[in-house]
C-alpha cells in the first residue's frame, strides 16, 4: 500500500551502489561522498500530489508528482530531467529521464522497512531505510 511510504526515513543500508552509480555516470567525487553519507527521505502526500524530498549531505531534492503526470525538475547531480510517478498495488514507481538515461525507482514498505529498488542501463541497486 502507497499510504506506508508517507513518513521520513532513515537509511539503514544499500546494495550494489557502486556499480549502480558508476552505471548511470555519478561523478567520482559524488560517488565517494556517496559511500558514507546516509540518506534520508520525506515522503507525503497532499491528494493525488506526491512529494518526495531527498537529503545527501548538503545537497538536497524535493520532488511533487501529481500522480501519472511528466515533471520536469532538476536532479541531484544538476542535470534537467524528466520523471514520472504512478501508484502501484505495493507502492509507487518513479521514471526518471534525463538525455538517453532512464532510471527506474520503486519504493514500498516490507516488513515496516522502506525499500527503494533502483534500475538503470541493466545494473540494480537497493537501498532500505528505517522510520525516523
Amino acid at each position: 500500500m502507497a499510504q506506508a511510504l508517507i513518513g521520513t526515513w532513515m537509511y539503514d543500508s544499500g546494495e550494489n551502489m557502486e556499480n549502480y552509480m558508476t552505471a548511470v555516470g555519478v561523478p567520482d567525487k559524488m560517488r565517494e561522498m556517496a559511500k558514507t553519507a546516509k540518506p534520508v527521505l520525506e515522503i507525503s502526500q497532499d491528494g493525488n500530489v506526491w512529494t518526495i524530498k531527498t537529503t545527501v549531505g548538503d545537497k538536497e531534492s524535493e520532488l511533487k508528482y501529481p500522480e501519472n503526470d511528466e515533471i520536469e525538475s532538476v536532479s541531484l547531480m544538476g542535470q534537467t530531467m524528466k520523471a514520472r510517478l504512478t501508484v502501484e498495488a505495493d507502492g509507487i514507481q518513479e521514471v526518471q529521464k534525463t538525455g538517453d538515461l532512464e532510471v527506474v525507482v520503486k519504493r514500498s514498505v516490507i516488513d515496516g522497512v522502506l525499500v527503494s529498488k533502483l534500475s538503470a542501463k541493466g545494473v540494480e541497486a537497493t537501498l532500505k531505510f528505517i522510520k525516523a
